[in-house]
């Protein structure tokens, strides 16, 4: 059985799995949490992919110059 977490991962370069990994690290870490929830996970999942979102419309709405 696949999940969205799975679907996600399935799309991500080394760099964004490490990315997600360490996003969700940080985030038990601030919370107190001596170990990493599914929901640090998909909270990490957020800002990683949000950011090349981010990144892919800032280039796309660029000026030409």
């Amino acid at each position: 059985m696949m999940s969205l977490t799975d679907d996600v991962t399935d799309r991500c370069t080394g760099a964004d799995l490490y990315n997600i990994c360490n996003h969700a690290a940080m985030k038990a870490a601030v919370d107190g949490m001596s170990a990493i929830t599914i929901k640090d996970i998909e909270y990490a999942i957020d800002k990683v992919t949000l950011s090349h979102t981010h990144q892919l419309l800032a280039v796309c709405v660029s000026p030409i110059h």
